[in-house]
């Protein structure tokens, strides 16, 4: 069973989302309007990308560095498996690390909207299908003129800052949404789960924290710690009449 069957991601708007004294998104009731993922499905993988970044909470290291055969969209439970990051260095360029903080691979269940378009998309529009190291996701050419600039190739190493510099935020200007970082996809996604419901420790496995403290550092607004519903859970079971033991049930 998917663990987001039947989970709505809350595709509305930004709108003027709650923020502490450091700028810090602190809480989403809807978080990622649709029409901006409709926009830049103009241009694909472009709205499917942000959408993907929104439904697997990966840090843009992790989502850079997906190669094809990192996905599996034909398991029971269809996932992403997170084994490396992508990471820039002036002078050095991209190379492919572990990711971070512990290094170890972990895979990250895929919600069935995403499953759905993955498999539509790569087999529409990605050139090497059939090689497991292809990179997922393509990257864009410098230079050219009209159609051509910036065109989309899949040898080109996709790089985040690139399509939020020139596509997501423009995107977000033109359609009046508030600015956002693209890190607060990362947050939305922990926010979404918690609003499902999901345990806070499977979450942070998900995400990739090296202990549960990672995950109630960052992301404990979004759970709640409330403890009146097990309280009402206890009362209700209180109030039930004595029942007999088995023994004595002709």
């Amino acid at each position: 069973m998917n663990d987001f069957e039947g989970l709505e991601f809350g595709l509305d708007t930004f709108g003027d989302l709650p923020r502490d004294d450091n700028g810090e998104i602190t809480t989403y009731g809807a978080a990622i309007r649709a029409t901006l993922v409709d926009w830049l499905d103009v241009t694909p993988p472009d709205g499917l990308i942000v959408q993907f970044a929104a439904y697997t909470g990966l840090r843009t290291g992790e989502l850079e560095g997906l190669r094809i055969g990192d996905v599996n969209l034909f398991a029971r439970q269809p996932y992403v498996r997170v084994q490396r990051q992508a990471q820039f260095t002036a002078g050095v360029g991209w190379e492919y690390i572990a990711p971070k903080p512990n290094k170890s691979i972990q895979n990250v269940p895929l919600h069935p909207v995403l499953v759905e378009r993955l498999r539509a998309h790569l087999k529409q529009h990605h050139p090497s299908l059939s090689n497991p190291d292809a990179p997922l996701w393509p990257g864009r050419r410098r230079g050219g003129h009209g159609k051509s600039r910036g065109a989309l190739d899949y040898s080109i190493q996709f790089n985040h800052g690139n399509m939020y510099k020139k596509h997501f935020a423009p995107a977000l200007a033109e359609l009046g949404i508030p600015a956002v970082r693209w890190h607060d996809l990362r947050h939305f996604y922990a926010s979404a789960c918690a609003s499902a419901g999901l345990p806070i420790e499977r979450v942070a496995k998900f995400m990739g924290h090296a202990d549960i403290a990672t995950m109630y550092k960052h992301d404990l607004h979004s759970f709640n710690d409330d403890l009146t519903d097990d309280m009402d859970r206890l009362a209700a079971v209180a109030a039930r009449p004595a029942l007999r033991p088995v023994s004595q049930i002709s």
